[in-house]
This record gives structure tokens, sequence and C-alpha cells, in this order.
């Protein structure tokens, strides 16, 4: 994340973490509550203010199937600067104006991700909890420099996005402005940080062997690539 500090960081926890922190902690009882409560405050430890004790009432308050759903979700998301996103559709280069090419089957708005174990239903949960601001067919931001990136940080692994001479670039069919998202709050990007991500093996085949090639965009892993995502 953008607002990451190096461990050598001079940054200190700051007194009102703690203090809602502490004040939250001791009334939790679930041990896989806790458990995650202790992952943040390692985290801020190594990386203060990055967690905020908005964020910290927020996690009490889910119920544990929206938690389970909020991390799938996040198995999907890519990072940049202060946004993370899933991808739900990209223009298709050979007809960018008249082709759908969606990661998921479903053209019905809101149902792109059911392939993947988020219904319409569930985005909307999230969506009420705070942990995403947009919808299927509601979010497309400038994407240029995302896709300009050397590398860039995919469900906690590194790939590099390679935009092909093929792509469409022109007006509102361009791959940097016409590809739809659906991305994180502040708050749901906080939580994103303190997840153990690997990436979603039916979304990420979908999006690396049929729709990004679709739009001419080749997705690379670095180093070691998951054996969950080798082509069969």
């Amino acid at each position: 994340m953008s607002n990451s500090h190096d461990a050598d960081s001079d940054e200190i926890i700051t007194d009102e973490f703690l203090f809602h922190f502490w004040k939250i902690a001791d009334k939790i009882p679930e041990d896989e509550l806790r458990k995650t409560y202790s992952r943040i405050l390692a985290k801020e430890i190594l990386s203060p203010n990055n967690i905020s004790a908005s964020t910290l009432h927020l996690l009490t308050t889910l119920h544990p199937e929206i938690a389970r759903k909020f991390e799938l979700f996040c198995s999907m998301t890519f990072s940049w600067e202060d946004l993370d996103f899933v991808i739900v559709s990209m223009p298709d280069h050979l007809a960018p104006s008249t082709s759908y090419n969606s990661v998921g089957s479903s053209k019905v708005k809101g149902e792109q991700l059911t392939t993947f174990g988020l219904s319409r239903e569930d985005l909307l949960e999230l969506r009420s909890t705070g942990l995403i601001r947009s919808m299927p067919g509601e979010e497309y931001p400038d994407l240029k420099g995302f896709l300009a990136l050397p590398n860039v940080d995919y469900a906690g692994k590194n790939v590099r996005l390679d935009v092909g001479a093929a792509a469409s670039t022109e007006g509102g069919s361009a791959v940097t402005k016409s590809t739809n998202i659906v991305s994180l709050t502040r708050p749901g990007s906080e939580l994103r940080t303190i997840l153990a991500l690997e990436p979603h093996p039916a979304y990420s085949k979908m999006l690396i062997y049929t729709v990004m090639p679709k739009a001419a965009v080749k997705l690379t892993f670095l180093l070691l690539r998951p054996a969950v995502i080798q082509e069969v």
C-alpha cells in the first residue's frame, strides 16, 4: 500500500491507536478475532499508522460470513497507490464497443463475480458494511499509470502487466479508461493489509487466459508463479 512505512521508519504507534486497540481487544471473546487483532498489532509495530481506530471498531462488528466474503474478494484484488480493486471487465480489442469481456459468465449487473463465490447480495453486504465502494458497472478509473508500472501487487504476489500494440487505446473504449473495477474503501484497504493473500485460482485463470488476452494485455507473475494458476 502507498501509505505503508519501512520497519526503519521513525514513526511510532499513536496513543490513540493503542487506547482503542486495548479497549476493544479486552472485550473480544472469539479466538479467531483475537488472532486477527494480534496480526494488526504486529503490523502496526512494524509499520505504524496503517490501521485507523475506526477500522478497529468496524472489524468487531463484522459477521463471520461477511468477513469470509471480504477475504474472498481480496484474493482477487490488485493494489495501486491508494486504490485496491477487482477487475470485472476489460474492453475487447477486436470489438471494444460491442463485445462483452467479463471475468464471469453472467452479463447481469452485479452478478459477474458469482462464478467465484461472490453474489450480488454478497457485494451489497460488503458495500453496506463499508468495505467496498462500488458495484460492477459503476467504476471506470483512469488506469494509465497502473498499466505502465513495471510491477504491481496482485493478491499479495508481484506481477507485471504488458499492454500489447493491439490494445484499444482511443477514446472511451481505451483499455486504460474502460476497464470496469470494484474497489475497496479506505477501511477495506486497511484490513486487506493484514490478510495473508493468495490469488483466487478460478478468477486468476479466467483473467489471465481469457479476459486479458481479449484486451491485448498480458499478466506475468514475477519470480515464483503460483502452481494453482498454471495452465492445465
